[in-house]
């Protein structure tokens, strides 16, 4: 029996449903799990949930390679369990500091030398491109669709200007040239994205809408999808179809969307049109109360739905300025943070540094999120401020 442990998010997903197409590929028994959307990295019961299996060997995606990680890892390698780590996460020596840097590269070593530990990641790919990268390496040959597959995970984790996953999106772009794009600074209130950063949603929206339910969802969808023959770029032509059908309709119900299609297919469909009409209500409404810095923006909102990410890339695109947009979110009792910065303000960094007491999260140069442990929205303002103004 082999684990593959991953992230939810569009990278995670993409990354799960590669590495198990793989281990399908060879006839290994295997069990995909995913990490809950309201917590961060591999827990203590996420470990004992994965020994409880007795595998021989766990993938573990896009969840973070730093220190952390490694000392959750440590009692499976000490069962003399492989695990193998692709991820895009690794710490860094500008957020860490030297002493506390050395001490992980340290502890890398001690857990390499087991033999039990295969480590890649590296912030020059996506953690879907190293997934490729290790199919291709044990002998799979990458099949048309995953070949598709991997430029959307590229896209969605804003890979394709790394330079290991530039090279890769170069390659494979080169055979789909339909299949170019540019998410990150392209999203905006009127939807006039280039169509793989629209396709790229089918992976983004589910999760901002049902959460936890998402990533079986898909795993099912990009199952679907194979197995039948579907492009994607004919089925979200489809989606648009049904879109303007909806906004010409008079009583504005999503139902009976793309009844051909499978299930999967059809509910993936739904959230993407539920999105959209909503997206477009709260713009039109302007509930967004944005705090303009002078080198940074903070913006607050209040939805059902995680909105954060979507919102960020829109005023990204408007103004350049870093972005972070506090999400509350009444249904889940929860409040969520997100951010993206042009890589002028180190977004992993100012979550890193923060109270985790307020503010719980990481990241990336460019991107992060962080779950808040206080409903003090001021409080959870102040600590934002307070460590982003220390990078201006």
């Amino acid at each position: 029996m082999k684990i593959v442990f991953s992230d939810d998010d569009a990278d995670g997903v993409i990354s799960a449903y590669m590495i198990s197409s793989y281990l399908s590929s060879i006839g290994e028994r295997h069990k995909v799990i995913f990490q809950t959307w309201d917590k961060f990295g591999l827990t203590e019961k996420d470990v004992e949930q994965i020994l409880s299996y007795q595998p021989s060997q766990v993938y573990v995606l896009d969840i973070g390679s730093g220190i952390d990680v490694l000392q959750r890892i440590k009692p499976l390698i000490d069962k003399k369990i492989t695990v193998t780590i692709l991820d895009n996460h690794p710490p860094e020596l500008e957020v860490l500091g030297e002493k506390e840097y050395m001490k992980f590269l340290s502890f890398l070593e001690e857990l390499k030398k087991t033999g039990y530990l295969e480590y890649f990641s590296s912030t020059e790919n996506c953690t879907t491109g190293y997934c490729y990268l290790y199919i291709q390496s044990h002998g799979m040959k990458v099949s048309e669709f995953l070949e598709k597959l991997t430029i959307l995970g590229l896209v969605a984790d804003v890979s394709t200007d790394k330079k290991i996953g530039g090279e890769i999106y170069g390659k494979l772009l080169s055979k789909y040239p339909e299949y170019a794009g540019t998410i990150y600074y392209g999203t905006n209130a009127t939807f006039k994205w280039s169509i793989i950063d629209a396709i790229v949603q089918f992976f983004h929206v589910p999760r901002r809408i049902i959460y936890d339910e998402a990533s079986p969802l898909l795993m099912e969808f990009l199952r679907d999808i194979e197995h039948k023959g579907y492009d994607f770029i004919t089925l979200y032509g489809e989606i648009e179809g049904e879109l303007g059908k909806l906004y010409k309709s008079e009583d504005k119900k999503i139902v009976n969307v793309l009844p051909s299609y499978p299930p999967s297919v059809q509910k993936i469909a739904e959230l993407l049109l539920s999105w959209r009409t909503e997206w477009k209500k709260v713009l039109d409404r302007g509930n967004i109360f944005t705090l303009d810095y002078e080198t940074f923006q903070i913006s607050i909102i209040k939805h059902k739905w995680n909105l954060g990410s979507a919102i960020c890339n829109l005023r990204l695109s408007e103004t350049r300025k870093p972005q972070f947009v506090i999400n509350i979110i009444p249904e889940k009792n929860i409040v969520y943070v997100s951010a993206r910065s042009d890589g002028k303000i180190h977004v992993g960094k100012v979550f890193s540094q923060c109270d985790k007491s307020i503010l719980d999260g990481g990241g990336i140069r460019e991107a992060g999120s962080a779950l808040a442990r206080t409903y003090n929205i001021s409080a959870i303002v102040r600590e934002i401020v307070k460590n982003t103004k220390s990078q201006s």
